[in-house]
């Protein structure tokens, strides 16, 4: 969560006067974790802050988590809490009938399905008494005739919302500003204390005289609260406009408590009743700005005004995102009806935020495919043969491949003209475990490919024992060098390490100190073997000759060289079921795919984020390890050396991650 008293004195020199104090907030939801992870809060608050004074007369400042007044905005919390009801099925008997008749609350109830019994009795003004006080007032406005026809048109109503608290009054059996309390706001932290100052512009004469403000103080008339009397910080306002459903299949202890509302009936909230031409839904109204770089494809949003205070929510579904911004500065002065709010200070500030706190977007285009020269997949999918190239170096057989006679040698099957085709010649062959290209005009040109190879195994055979034809084929181990020119030449016949006047089998080195070697073989050893099988044959023994390191690179101006290595990657955060995964990350370790923390690609599951990982093999940065968000889609990659950290899932947080291996089956090197 980040917060921070942010200041917007940059937007306010374009205005007729300054705004006196201005509170923002931006809310994300993550869709993910509301489907995956039912114990895990799907909605966090991004950022929020305040800039400018509580009180234009004390100059005291606004305070980050203060309260503002969102007026009108509370017609969403009232129709909220109506849809609760609809999709808990409460029943009611209609008002003033007799018997009783339980009828389901229904979308498409009526006033006279529910108040069929109403008659004016009194006067219906009783601040002391809210739940008595809506009562009478609905038994006053029913006896008014409709401004529109019922079912055909609408008309925006304060008198409206009175009458639907007075419905959840009624039908939930206790007063709506318990039922807002206990269904809504005790779930996103706010009580409804400390009523803050709103403020009127004063007239002025012309713009350069200074500004000046009157305070505004005070609550409604309490009784018609559920049409416009909340107050809240906001970051609980952003957090509200952010919930795109309130119940969550399957979760054991839902985000919101019961009643919930279901999908088709939070979709009625934000429902346009006749688009183009009334967008006004239930407490939100569908409106599609231009806010640069921002998606407003299917947005809603409120406005409220009251007592010197304006503010506006909005539910931004193709962002995952809730904004709100709430400024104590209502009416510009009292003469200019133009200026009647500051609405256009508050678009920028919606702007603004917007923009700067999206969350990181898909490049448009796929990341690039590696070089088909560097990386190849084995046919059995469990390692990835990987290359790079080396300046300036000559990698060859060691001497031991001697061993070998000229006809076990390999030839390259024609012309090799660049490095890259040299490199292509080993990574495509399974054998290969080096490659030197070394530089020059046909026919001087050419490449040089070490492949594994078997040396001679020798049996050790007692006095007296005949050997039989398996016996006497020799086995081969080891590796050996083939060289084919630019001109299309023939198997070189002997071990390239004679030709970089060495020879010598040397003890491998780290890579990284002027030479790199390949691995060593096994140890020597004695196997004991048994009667022949007609059970008459001597004893024998057979001795393995000791596999040498096969193949050394030393520094050659005229050669370009590669090492192939066979890589895997572990991962972590498979489990199932997800709420117990163990998820992994690499802590504040930067990845260097991610400029700018936009330059990411997207991949749809974590075995293509470890895919790219294993194929980023090239140049001075080799991928090491990497992580998958499977909220945002966005694969990291990591290089140089890495630690383990424990990473719980989060919304928008919740990670799968691996390091790069060497091959756990056959051998590192080819």
């Amino acid at each position: 969560m980040v917060k921070g008293n942010h200041t917007y004195a940059n937007m306010t020199s374009m205005y007729y006067s300054t705004p006196v104090g201005v509170l923002a907030a931006v809310a994300r939801f993550d869709p993910y974790v509301s489907k995956y992870y039912p114990t895990v809060d799907p909605i966090y608050v991004k950022a929020f802050g305040s800039d400018g004074v509580r009180n234009w007369k004390t100059q005291s400042l606004l305070q980050d988590t203060g309260p503002g007044r969102i007026g009108s905005c509370t017609k969403a919390f009232t129709s909220t809490a109506m849809a609760m009801m609809i999709s808990a099925n409460r029943t009611f008997c209609a008002a003033g009938v007799s018997p009783c008749k339980n009828r389901t609350l229904r979308w498409t109830t009526t006033l006279n399905d529910l108040f069929t019994g109403y008659t004016m009795q009194s006067a219906y003004r009783n601040d002391s008494d809210m739940v008595r006080s809506r009562m009478e007032f609905a038994k006053g406005l029913l006896q008014m005739p409709n401004i529109t026809v019922p079912g055909v048109g609408g008309s925006y109503s304060n008198a409206g919302y009175i009458l639907a608290g007075h419905i959840i009054d009624y039908v939930s059996g206790r007063p709506w500003e318990e039922r807002v309390t206990s269904w809504i706001f005790n779930k996103i932290g706010t009580d409804g204390s400390d009523v803050p100052y709103g403020h009127v512009g004063v007239w002025k004469s012309s713009p350069s005289k200074p500004d000046n403000y009157d305070i505004q103080w005070g609550p409604t008339t309490l009784y018609m609260a559920p049409a416009g009397d909340i107050h809240m910080s906001a970051a609980d306002h952003a957090r509200w406009a952010a919930l795109p459903a309130f119940c969550r299949p399957g979760a054991p202890n839902p985000t919101w408590a019961s009643p919930c509302i279901t999908a088709s009936d939070f979709a009625m909230l934000h429902l346009a009743p006749n688009p183009p031409f009334n967008t006004y839904a239930m407490g939100w109204a569908g409106v599609k700005p231009y806010w640069p770089r921002v998606d407003t494809t299917n947005a809603t949003t409120h406005n409220g005004a009251l007592w010197g205070w304006y503010a506006e929510q909005w539910n931004l579904p193709a962002e995952h995102m809730g904004l709100s911004v709430i400024t104590n500065h209502h009416r510009r002065n009292y003469t200019d009806n133009s200026t009647m709010a500051p609405v256009d200070f508050i678009t920028d500030v919606l702007k603004a935020v917007a923009g700067h706190y999206q969350l990181p977007k898909c490049p448009s285009s796929p990341p690039p495919a590696p070089p088909a020269w560097s990386v190849l997949k084995e046919p059995n999918g469990s390692c990835w043969r990987s290359t790079d190239m080396m300046p300036h170096t000559l990698c060859f057989a060691n001497a031991s491949s001697s061993l070998l006679p000229p006809s076990y040698n390999y030839t390259l099957p024609g012309p090799v003209a660049t490095r890259e085709q040299c490199a292509a010649l080993c990574i495509n062959d399974t054998s290969c475990i080096a490659w030197s290209f070394r530089t020059g005009a046909a026919p001087n040109a050419s490449c040089t490919n070490v492949r594994r190879r078997t040396f001679i195994i020798s049996p050790i055979v007692l006095p007296g024992h005949r050997r039989t034809a398996a016996e006497a084929r020799p086995l081969l181990r080891g590796a050996a060098s083939a060289t084919h020119g630019g001109n299309g030449g023939s198997d070189a016949g002997g071990d390239a390490g004679g030709d970089a006047g060495g020879g010598a089998v040397e003890e491998p080195q780290p890579e990284g100190e002027g030479q790199g070697e390949g691995e060593a073989g096994l140890e020597a050893g004695v196997q004991e073997e048994g009667p022949g099988a007609d059970g008459q044959g001597p004893r024998q023994a057979r001795r393995q000759l000791a596999e040498s390191t096969l193949f050394k690179c030393v520094g050659s101006d005229l050669h370009t060289s590669g090492i192939v290595r066979r890589l895997d990657s572990t991962v972590t955060g498979t489990a199932i079921p997800f709420t117990t995964a163990v998820r992994w990350s690499f802590g504040a370790k930067q990845p260097f795919n991610n400029p700018g923390y936009t330059g990411a690609p997207c991949v749809s599951t974590w075995s293509e984020c470890q895919e790219l990982c294993l194929e980023a093999q090239q140049g001075f940065i080799k991928c090491s390890g990497w992580t998958w968000n499977a909220s945002t889609r966005k694969c990291l990659l990591f290089s140089g050396s890495l630690t383990w950290t424990l990473q719980t899932p989060q919304a928008h947080c919740v990670l799968f991650s691996g390091m790069v291996i060497n091959c756990p089956t056959g051998s590192i090197w080819g």
